[in-house]
């Protein structure tokens, strides 16, 4: 996975008030590793990632092809992989739960989604998600000329950055995804299971939500448990399916969101840091907790003002951050190729 750097140097992360945590490795060791730095800047993208089809070999003659940006210099052994992007933000409207916003129909299956919006917070907050937004604009022009159209860039909502994937994968004789296993926790009624049963539709992913302890523990989170104002690091990648027939050609592209980690409940930034975001709360949930294996992404870097002595899993880093302000948009957008576009 991989970290937004600024055109200064400094890595996003770093740049969020000291008391906040961060994910992820050592600086030290990003910096050894080209594929888990994303540049900030436009000129930059270009030589660090590429769309490309999964299937990039097989001919294809339905009227849907599939693509995801994946690294121009993966990790060694790996011929391709697909990039996963970390930004971080306080939670502000979600749905992350495996069946999203579906609501039960057989009608809503292609238009149900899951998604995140984060938003900056105020003062010393507002830098770091400034050069977050830029970053993600810039990607989000990089892709819309890569497919051979205008960007949209400039078009989209100020003020925050929302990533959303569709719940549902359609199956089609040249396009069959992997599904995941439905539980009947993810579905209680058994419905979804009766339309995504792997002979036209699959749900493809589940969203995995976790969250880091005051003991720098992380551990798995039912999706009901995360609340608005939340300081989460959420990963994402970019989807895009180009569809055509006889009249014209479109793509529409996705930034999904991959997985979920939870770094501070809002009740405690609040206290560290009072007044940073101020967003109305509901209830607080019981949460339900797995334990769960160590993973090199989950490492977590928590200032020693936030929490109480480091372990072996967790660095202790204190950084600071200057005050910005900037307005910030929407990172999912549809876009429309001319007919005369080839695939």
């Amino acid at each position: 996975m991989s970290f937004i750097r600024g055109k200064d140097g400094q890595f996003v992360r770093e740049l969020w008030p000291a008391p906040l945590p961060r994910r992820g490795v050592a600086v030290e060791q990003l910096l050894k590793d080209p594929w888990r730095v994303m540049p900030s800047e436009y000129d930059q993208l270009s030589s660090w990632a590429t769309l490309q089809a999964p299937d990039e070999g097989d001919h294809h003659t339905g009227p849907r092809r599939h693509y995801m940006l994946t690294y121009l210099s993966p990790p060694p052994g790996r011929a391709v992989v697909q990039v996963k992007v970390h930004v971080q933000g306080f939670l502000g409207s979600f749905n992350v739960k495996t069946l999203g916003d579906w609501n039960r129909s057989e009608h809503h299956l292609p238009r149900a989604t899951q998604h995140i919006t984060l938003i900056g917070g105020n003062d010393r907050a507002q830098e770091a998600f400034a050069v977050q937004w830029h970053a993600v604009r810039e990607l989000q022009s990089f892709v819309s000329d890569s497919l051979g159209e205008q960007s949209l860039a400039e078009e989209v909502t100020q003020g925050e950055l929302t990533f959303a994937r569709p719940v549902f994968s359609r199956i089609t004789p040249v396009h069959r995804p992997p599904g995941i296993q439905l539980t009947s926790l993810d579905d209680p009624s058994g419905r979804a299971r009766r339309y995504a049963n792997g002979r036209k539709w699959v749900v493809a992913h589940r969203i995995g939500v976790k969250a880091l302890t005051s003991t720098g523990a992380v551990i798995a989170l039912q999706p009901t448990a995360l609340r608005r104002g939340d300081f989460v690091d959420v990963t994402f990648t970019v989807n895009v399916q180009y569809s055509f027939n006889k009249k014209f050609s479109r793509s529409v592209s996705h930034f999904a969101v991959h997985d979920v980690l939870r770094l501070m409940r809002y009740q405690d930034v609040q206290v560290i840091l009072p007044d940073i975001v101020n967003i109305d709360q509901l209830d607080t949930p019981t949460e339900a907790v797995v334990g769960l294996p160590p993973n090199d992404e989950d490492q977590v870097m928590v200032p020693q003002v936030a929490f109480q002595g480091p372990t072996d899993d967790v660095p202790m880093h204190i950084t600071s951050s200057s005050q910005s302000a900037t307005n910030l948009p929407h990172a999912m957008n549809e876009m429309r190729i001319a007919e005369d576009a080839t695939s």
